[in-house]
């Protein structure tokens, strides 16, 4: 029950990381959707000129956004596993970027800027709601699998209910 409360919400805070994350200072004053994301798959690195929205990183983490709200709304662990991928996968491969420019991934003074992990830690955030669902998901076909009812139980215990077991007296008469 908790992961259907749960998951959602993380999500949601995931999302909000990520997408306030590109309009904070990543790096040397530039804000995140000023790097080009076509840039990252070339070979030059990330050139000086600037990105408007759809051209820089804002783009890819806005269509993963969009995937996550679909997720939260189908209550899908594959489209939270794309979607925390795909925000990962920008996110990381504009590090590997970074540090071909700048030989450095450290973050503070000279290096990278704090807001950089916001969007490592929504990638990291839609992953972890893409568990809770699949969790939640299993906890239902265990429950379903068991006749619908009560909690799922696991262990010797719950043999030994079934077989009659652990019911005091009468339960150790019968067997």
């Amino acid at each position: 029950m908790w992961r259907k409360v749960l998951a959602p919400v993380l999500a949601g805070l995931a999302i909000a990381a990520t997408i306030a994350g590109v309009f904070l200072n990543w790096y040397g004053g530039r804000h995140g959707w000023h790097f080009k994301w076509p840039q990252l798959f070339g070979g030059q690195g990330i050139t000086g000129s600037d990105a408007n929205l759809l051209t820089g990183m804002f783009f890819p983490f806005l269509i993963a956004s969009l995937i996550a709200v679909a997720a939260i709304a189908l209550r899908s662990a594959s489209l939270m596993t794309v979607a925390g991928l795909l925000v990962l996968g920008f996110t990381i491969l504009w590090m590997a970027r970074q540090y071909q420019t700048a030989h450095s991934l450290t973050v503070g003074p000279g290096g990278m800027s704090w807001p950089v992990l916001g969007p490592l830690l929504g990638g990291i955030g839609l992953l972890a709601a893409a568990m809770m669902y699949a969790a939640a998901r299993h906890v239902e076909h265990m429950r379903a699998a068991h006749g619908g009812g009560g909690e799922v139980r696991h262990g010797p215990w719950s043999r030994m209910r079934r077989r009659g077991e652990g019911e005091g007296e009468q339960g150790r008469e019968a067997a």
